[in-house]
């Protein structure tokens, strides 16, 4: 799975609409992986941008690999070593 996070321009001089939620990328073949993009204003994974990409992890998994478990690597961000989302 790949969660892209891009910077979204949020002036209001400018004021593009974007969502800023995750969008799931259409997907090309049955064999690729599932790939989200995720717009914020800073362009770094934050709590709610991390949260969202574990969840839709999980799910994903749950459902192509039943009874199967799955380990996590991450880098010291701070957001990645929150004990409640660990």
């Amino acid at each position: 799975m790949s969660v892209h996070v891009h910077k979204a321009n949020a002036d209001e001089a400018s004021s593009p609409r974007v969502c800023y939620s995750l969008q799931d990328a259409p997907r090309t073949s049955h064999r690729c992986w599932p790939r989200y993009y995720w717009w914020t204003e800073t362009g770094y994974s934050n709590l709610e941008t991390f949260e969202a990409a574990v969840g839709s992890f999980s799910e994903e998994w749950i459902t192509h690999n039943p009874g199967v478990h799955a380990l996590l690597f991450g880098d010291q961000l701070g957001v990645y070593r929150r004990p409640d989302i660990v």
